[in-house]
């Protein structure tokens, strides 16, 4: 298996963790729980870092600059993460998650998906590149 399909499947694990706490999340708010819902968000925040620093790996191979700036942001993000969660403020992390985190996911999944269509392509594949195929959970 070569780099960027050990990447690619790392990236899809990574996805399917993300998605898993989905069910822990709704049931903290259905309690009203707030201390466990940022609890929840936080792990979840941070599985999704995890996930960009996977993706701005997979962009170096296409684009050493643009991978970089990606992982200087995803570090960036993650030392502000310690700092809003001793806010113990769920509003305020929401805020702060709208303003930082969401930016830099966005931008890193669009480059992750273009790059990995590109690649796709290369390979002589014709549609759009698709982390999980259809019929995977």
């Amino acid at each position: 298996m070569t780099d960027l399909n050990k990447l690619r499947e790392s990236i899809q694990n990574t996805k399917k963790e993300i998605s898993s706490f989905s069910p822990e999340r709704y049931e903290a708010v259905k309690k009203g729980n707030e201390a466990e819902h940022l609890k929840v968000r936080v792990k979840s925040v941070k599985k999704v870092l995890e996930g960009c620093k996977l993706e701005a790996q997979f962009i170096e191979y296409f684009s050493k600059p643009l991978g970089a700036k990606l992982n200087t942001d995803t570090e960036r993000i993650e030392r502000e993460l310690d700092k809003v969660v001793m806010l113990n403020n769920l509003q305020a992390f929401h805020e702060w998650m709208c303003k930082s985190v969401v930016p830099t996911v966005k931008l890193t999944e669009q480059l992750t998906h273009i790059s990995a269509s590109v690649l796709s392509n290369k390979e002589g594949k014709t549609n759009t590149y698709k982390w999980t195929q259809k019929g995977e959970d």
